[in-house]
């Protein structure tokens, strides 16, 4: 906050003090009209350039160490932010630091929550592991079933030579034991 001991009226002219919405406007408004010898090509229409002033418009004035004025330009037909930095104390200060400042509070959050994100995360993978560690127990439970039945269909069925004839004469129509002539 501004302190107490500072006369925040700089302007004897004006009643407002520097940290009214009011002040700014009025100070933008000057600003504005000391851009009009300095045109900028705005829209352009049949081939004809129409000039168009810069425009500052103040949205909101932010109390602190330093004064900050934060609002939209327009200069032509581009629109652009616009921030000003009133250091309205007798400490010295710099335009960075209410940046520095918001900065840090956002840090400041964003490390509490990556703490409780810290302490979500081994939950999750402790859930995680412990499920595809049951699914892995049951897949090897399955092999093993599998397995088994392979070898009991093994030991049951061992087919004689003559099942084997009999099924090779089924398929292919001949005696196993007669010879096919070669055609050379």
């Amino acid at each position: 906050m501004i302190s107490d001991d500072v006369d925040d009226k700089f302007c004897p002219m004006m009643e407002l003090p520097i940290s009214d919405i009011k002040y700014w406007k009025r100070y933008c408004g000057v600003a504005t009209l000391a851009t009009i010898p300095f045109l900028a090509t705005g829209l352009v229409i049949l081939g004809v350039p129409i000039p168009f002033p810069a425009i500052y418009i103040p949205i909101v004035v932010v109390n602190g160490d330093v004064l900050m004025v934060i609002g939209l330009g327009n200069r032509g037909i581009t629109f652009f932010p616009m921030v000003l930095y009133v250091n309205a104390s007798h400490d010295y200060s710099s335009a960075l630091v209410p940046l520095l400042i918001a900065l840090k509070v956002v840090r400041d959050s964003f490390q509490k929550q990556l703490s409780k994100l810290e302490l979500t995360v081994p939950n999750v993978a402790d859930l995680m592991i412990d499920k595809l560690e049951g699914n892995n127990a049951n897949l090897l439970n399955q092999n093993k079933q599998i397995e088994q039945e392979i070898a009991n269909l093994k030991t049951k069925f061992k087919p004689s030579w003559a099942h084997v004839q009999k099924e090779i004469k089924k398929y292919l129509g001949i005696d196993a034991r007669q010879k096919v002539a070669r055609l050379e």
